[in-house]
């Protein structure tokens, strides 16, 4: 992954090996996470979109769903833990504990993230 931060260009390599084995620029950042999946979100809106897609709640279902997270602001990789519950056809309750976030997530027929409480809407 390649990306500016702020004037300074930068890349990440993440690597999955084996049983949630997560490797960050060739070192290992994880014994074994339980993790399907990553969070880029520090690059892309379209952070959500892996993990509601891999988990396709029908209305009411609710499901825990960590990630490994790439926190490009700190070079770091680690796990975050997420759950989410489908609300509506369009709409998820999603909650991370570490960062004391809770809000429920609009999201548009593709499954990307268009209303982010609290963090950023999308322009249209």
């Amino acid at each position: 992954m390649d990306g500016w931060r702020e004037a300074q260009w930068i890349t990440f390599t993440v690597t999955k090996k084996g049983v949630g084995v997560w490797m960050l620029n060739g070192t290992v950042v994880s014994p074994a996470w339980k993790t399907a999946s990553i969070s880029i979100s520090g690059f892309t809106p379209a952070s959500n979109l892996l993990q509601l897609r891999r988990l396709a709640l029908r209305a009411a279902q609710s499901a825990d769903a960590p990630v490994a997270w790439l926190d490009a602001s700190a070079d770091t990789l680690q796990l975050l833990r997420q759950r989410y519950q489908r609300c509506k056809e369009a709409s998820y309750w999603y909650e991370a504990p570490a960062f004391e976030y809770a809000a429920t997530l609009e999201v548009e027929a593709l499954g990307c993230v268009h209303d982010y409480r609290r963090l950023w809407q999308a322009e249209r």
